[in-house]
């Protein structure tokens, strides 16, 4: 909020950032409450100065390729800045890779807003896949369609940090994405089109590696499971990935790291340790301390969602929220077991001992 009692000189430019806001929709959106907040800031500033900007951002900072249907709210946010005293826009969106989700896209469509507000974001998106997408055209709308609709069924309010969760996805809409996709590379004239349409079929990969894999434990593993007939979903999409030069799948992370984590953690599957009796089973990720199953046997009900909230920077959430936390240790541990007891220690750099043990005696978890 600006202040109540001062006012900027003349040469002072003021820059918000939308950061918290939903990119689903547009900034003036009634039936979108967590832009009030922001709309609430920029309308007291614009009172204040005429030397607004906004930093904006495009993307979704935790999985540059994963679908972020948020095209039908540029136009309209854009628009509503310049006729509300904002004199310029910086939009951030993957700057770190070229094959993010409908980079090409994005980018197009974000110039010639930026260039007219006036403009229809949404139209702008389907002239580009005409343009661009030749004969494949009217599947990769048909995908942007379905994103979108998807958002709006099921209510999701996604900023620029949002999970699979957030961003309304799972196997189903990692399937129908799938199918889409095949129908368009199908559907292309020319090896030329079918690179483009190969290139943003990253999108329903990555849909599928996060949000349509079983998690089974096997053994000292929890692995991945993939529905036929995609059980080689990881290299599909390594060899998608090389060819078409993602080179960060994040805003943290280069290719070269992350390819590692997709084929130690996500082929191999993540080291674990369990403890269990007749009424409970506890599962511990070895890599960073954390339970990521704690199912009461009697029901067969899992009472933590770690499994559905995935992996986030290479962690497991226990209980699923808005907020994680970024700094979590991730490394091994050391983990001893009694009949009734795991404790798990690790040494931290400062050298102090971080220690989490869980005793489970017949029907209560201490």
């Amino acid at each position: 909020m600006p202040p109540k009692h001062l006012k900027p000189a003349d040469n002072v430019q003021i820059q918000l950032a939308d950061i918290e806001d939903c990119r689903v929709h547009a900034i003036n959106d009634p039936n979108c409450q967590r832009n009030q907040g922001f709309l609430k800031d920029l309308n007291g500033w614009s009172e204040k100065t005429d030397q607004l900007f906004i930093w904006t951002y495009m993307t979704d900072f935790r999985y540059f390729d994963l679908p972020f249907p948020s095209l039908k709210a540029i136009g309209p946010t854009f628009n509503y800045y310049a006729h509300h005293g904002v004199k310029g826009v910086f939009a951030q969106a993957h700057g770190g890779s070229t094959s993010g989700d409908l980079s090409d896209l994005r980018v197009y469509v974000i110039a010639r807003c930026l260039w007219n507000p006036e403009r229809d974001s949404w139209q702008e998106a389907l002239d580009f896949c005409r343009l661009h997408y030749g004969k494949a055209a009217p599947a990769v709308i048909e995908y942007l369609e379905f994103i979108h609709q998807n958002a709006e069924q099921k209510g999701i309010h996604p900023a620029c940090f949002a999970t699979p969760r957030q961003l309304g996805l799972d196997r189903e809409v990692a399937l129908k994405l799938l199918s889409i996709f095949e129908k368009a590379l199908n559907m292309a004239e020319n090896e030329t089109i079918r690179q483009r349409v190969e290139k943003i079929s990253l999108s329903a990969w990555r849909t599928l590696l996060e949000a349509g894999a079983e998690f089974k434990v096997d053994g000292d593993r929890l692995k991945r499971v993939y529905p036929e007939p995609y059980q080689n979903a990881v290299d599909r999409y390594i060899a998608l990935a090389e060819k078409h030069k993602l080179t960060m799948p994040d805003e943290r992370t280069r290719w070269s790291e992350f390819k590692t984590i997709l084929q130690e953690q996500y082929q191999k599957g993540l080291p674990i340790s369990a403890l269990e009796n007749q009424f409970w089973r506890l599962v511990f990720d070895r890599q960073n301390g954390r339970i990521i199953e704690l199912l009461y046997k009697p029901r067969q009900i899992n009472f933590l969602l770690a499994y559905e909230a995935n992996f986030r920077y290479g962690t497991f959430e226990e209980w699923f929220g808005e907020k994680m936390e970024h700094k979590q240790f991730v490394g091994p541990w050391k983990i001893s077991k009694s009949n009734n007891q795991l404790t798990l220690q690790r040494k931290l750099e400062n050298g102090s001992l971080y220690q989490r043990s869980l005793p489970l005696t017949q029907k209560i978890l201490k």
